[in-house]
């Protein structure tokens, strides 16, 4: 548990002594598997920015700095697709980038600007999850597909976020048919198969921009 070592003022609030400890609670390897947390942390986080909530903003970037990635090249089947499409953002954030923001969005909060010090002090402290990350950039209406290999009988979590250009599809599925799907920006699944085997991951870009996006598994 996050100690707090300044003296009681009671004219701080209160929020400053106990989001550390919520923070440090909800940020451990141990509450979600690594594809769950770094998705969490990336919906968390645009949710923040769009209501201009820095503790949530903070939060976010918190769970982000708490998985160590591993890149791995995966290239994917591609299909169709267009040229053109806005690009405003060639990749998604990465961790180091949120907490930066997060800092820029609480700067004038001197509450929230200690409470972003001690979020960052200890994501350097607590274990880390790990995950293994894929790089690939969708145009506008072009599909990727993935064959992924999958244990039998063991629950599999499979990811994708994109950097926002345009909404992404999701569907995860075997010969027999999908095991899920999702719509949106910030995308997991958990699937578990009977018997060892492979599933297809299809990646649709359903927007008019061009989405950088990172496919996460563990």
């Amino acid at each position: 548990m996050l100690a707090v070592s300044r003296p009681f003022n009671p004219e701080v609030p209160m929020r400053l002594f106990l989001a550390p400890a919520l923070l440090v609670l909800t940020a451990t390897p141990a509450v979600a598997g690594a594809v769950d947390q770094m998705v969490t942390a990336y919906r968390l986080f645009d949710l923040g920015v769009a209501a201009q909530d820095g503790l949530s903003q903070i939060a976010a970037a918190r769970l982000a700095a708490g998985i160590e990635v591993h890149p791995v090249e995966r290239a994917p089947e591609a299909e169709g697709g267009r040229d053109g499409g806005k690009d405003q953002r060639p990749a998604p954030r990465d961790p180091a980038a949120m907490m930066e923001l997060a800092r820029v969005a609480v700067e004038a909060d001197e509450t929230l600007a200690l409470l972003l010090q001690d979020a960052a002090a200890t994501a350097e402290l607590l274990p880390k999850a790990t995950l293994r990350q894929s790089a690939a950039v969708l145009r506008p209406g072009e599909v990727h597909r993935y064959q992924l290999a999958v244990d039998g009988g063991a629950e599999t979590a499979i990811g994708v976020i994109g950097d926002g250009d345009s909404p992404l599809n999701l569907t995860i599925g075997t010969e027999t048919g999908p095991l899920c799907q999702q719509d949106g920006s910030a995308l997991a699944c958990a699937l578990q198969l009977p018997e060892s085997g492979f599933v297809t991951v299809t990646l649709r870009n359903t927007g008019d921009g061009v989405n950088g996006y990172w496919l996460l598994t563990e």
